[in-house]
């Protein structure tokens, strides 16, 4: 039965790992152990020099004969640990994807080794401050000149280490359907003075900013033959969000109560900050008195807004923006097997509504227009940032064992 419980196991280590090679060196760290099998002889566990990435500082912890407490014998373990915590806040959570590696100092390749599912990402926090493979490699694998791992007692691990930082910032988007306070109305008096453009105050439904913008003698394809009327989204101006809405827009009849009303869907950008209809009523029509529209040179013009999008940027959430892997070409050459001086320096929304005349088509495709809005309007909007790939140095830890123990020297971290 212990038996076929540890088939079991080795069966699931084998399951989870995955081991491929490449001729890219490890991005940031490496550790060359030359007299292996001193080593082996002299410590359980070998601990490397401290080294930096992703903001923080890690090492590599190695038993060359396996961390038996972990069922690791007859393997290498290798694992990676970070340290220097003591300054992070309490709680503190660090989600890393890494890889470990070994040297085929034949075929000039690395082994590189990691969890089997590639996306697979290790939380490091005040309980759990290491993770790795207690079955790394098998040693007879290891020892196995022909597979080039160890070769005249010595061999060389490394590692790569991505932090996936916390993003700072959750976008939480919501529809709002019959909001309060949906609807604005726009009294337009001494019509035939207005602008060729104008714009009504501004209105806030649920959170959002709204104008009405009319053109009384038409805009686009309704020019001179129409009024135009659309509905402005103020965010849209200082943000790169969209807004959606669900709206009528209204031309009120003063005296038969037969007004004319067009319902539009649309989201608003800032490329695409109006939405609305071009030819929305006839200008013919606008100018009968008997219509009702037109009365005393005043118009009622309304935006009656049914649903609208709710967004919120919620900060400090739990989440993770990897940094990108740095594309760095490998240096020429066996790096992991150069010669390293030990004086090497040490090392970071009523009546039915009547239809316009015109068919009061969408019209959404004019000119990008200027809409402005009150001062009293602001917004906070994420800081846009561009991750640009870190320059991390590869660093070397040489531990070299001469044939007396006793005369065992570790000439440091070099970089």
């Amino acid at each position: 039965m212990k038996s076929g419980d540890s088939a079991t196991t080795n069966f699931c280590d084998e399951l989870s790992i995955k081991r491929s090679k490449r001729h890219l060196p490890p991005t940031h760290y490496m550790l060359k152990i030359e007299s292996f099998s001193i080593l082996s002889e002299t410590v359980e566990k070998y601990d490397s020099g401290v080294f930096e990435a992703g903001g923080h500082k890690w090492r590599l912890s190695l038993y060359p004969k396996g961390n038996k407490k972990m069922n690791g014998s007859g393997h290498i373990s290798l694992y990676l640990a970070i340290v220097e915590t003591e300054n992070l806040p309490r709680g503190w959570e660090i989600y890393v994807n890494f890889k470990l590696f070994v040297f085929d100092q034949i075929r000039d390749k690395y082994l590189t080794i990691h969890d089997a599912d590639d996306s697979s990402i290790k939380r490091f926090h005040d309980m759990k401050t290491e993770w790795g493979f207690t079955k790394f490699l098998p040693l007879d694998t290891f020892n196995d000149v022909s597979h080039g791992y160890l070769v005249n007692d010595c061999c060389l691990f490394g590692v790569e280490v991505f932090v996936h930082k916390q993003s700072g910032k959750l976008e939480c988007v919501s529809i709002t359907e019959k909001p309060a306070n949906c609807t604005l109305t726009w009294k337009i008096e001494n019509f035939s003075a207005l602008d060729e453009e104008s714009y009504s105050q501004e209105f806030t439904v649920a959170d959002s900013q709204w104008k009405i913008l009319v053109y009384p003698k038409g805009n686009s394809n309704g020019k001179a033959k129409a009024i135009s009327v659309y509905l402005c989204s103020c965010n849209c101006l200082l943000s790169d969000l969209k807004y959606f809405a669900e709206f009528k827009l209204r031309i009120r009849d003063q005296i038969n109560k037969n007004h004319v009303e067009n319902t539009a869907k649309h989201w608003f950008s800032k490329s695409l900050k109006d939405w609305g209809f071009s030819q929305f009523l006839l200008l013919q029509n606008l100018n009968d008195a008997s219509k009702g529209f037109l009365v005393n040179d005043t118009l009622i013009v309304e935006a009656e807004i049914m649903a609208v999008s709710n967004i919120k940027l919620l900060p400090k959430v739990r989440g993770v923006q990897p940094d990108p892997e740095p594309n760095q070409p490998a240096q020429p050459g066996r790096p992991g097997l150069k010669t390293v001086r030990p004086d090497a320096d040490n090392g970071r929304q009523r009546s039915p509504p009547r239809k316009p005349e015109t068919g009061g088509s969408v019209d959404g495709r004019d000119p990008p227009r200027s809409c402005p809005i009150s001062s009293t309007y602001t917004e906070n909007r994420p800081d846009l940032v561009e991750i640009q790939p870190n320059l991390v140095e590869i660093r070397q830890d040489l531990f070299e064992i001469r044939s007396d123990p006793a005369k065992t020297r570790d000439f440091g971290k070099i970089r």
